[in-house]
C-alpha cells in the first residue's frame, strides 16, 4: 500500500549505517542489533489539505523561491511562498494553484519564457 499518496513505498534497508539515505515515508528494516530485526516508518509529517511540489522544482535568487510554472509550452518564472520541506517536497503556500505543472529539475541554461516539452 501506500502511506499517503504522496511518496512511494521502497524495499527496507538492511544495514544500520544506511539509515542517513533513508526517506521520509519509506519503510525501513534495520538488523544487526544481536539478529534481532525493527521495521520503522518516518513520518516526518502528512496531510492532504496542503500543496506540495518537488524541491528539486524550487530555486532561489535574490532572497526568493522560484519555480518555472509551465503555461502552454512555456517556461513562467514564477514566485512562491514556501511552507515546510522535507528535502524531498515542499509545502507551497502561495504562487501556485493545485494543477499547475512545474519544472521539475530547471537546468541553469532555461529561462523565464523558454519553451519546455511536457513527458
Amino acid at each position: 500500500g501506500t502511506r499517503d499518496g504522496h511518496h512511494d513505498r521502497a524495499t527496507g534497508i538492511s544495514h544500520p549505517g544506511a539509515l542517513a539515505n533513508a526517506r521520509p515515508g519509506v519503510p525501513v528494516r534495520l538488523t544487526g542489533w544481536g539478529g534481532g530485526t525493527l521495521d520503522a516508518e518516518f513520518v516526518l509529517w502528512a496531510s492532504a489539505d496542503e500543496l506540495q511540489i518537488p524541491e528539486s522544482a524550487i530555486f532561489r535568487k535574490d532572497g526568493q523561491s522560484l519555480v518555472f510554472r509551465v503555461v502552454g509550452e512555456r517556461g513562467e518564472l514564477t514566485t512562491v511562498s514556501t511552507g515546510r520541506t522535507n528535502g524531498f517536497y515542499t509545502v507551497i503556500l502561495g504562487g501556485l494553484s493545485e494543477g499547475d505543472l512545474v519544472v521539475r529539475h530547471p537546468g541553469r541554461q532555461l529561462e523565464d519564457g523558454s519553451r519546455v516539452r511536457v513527458r
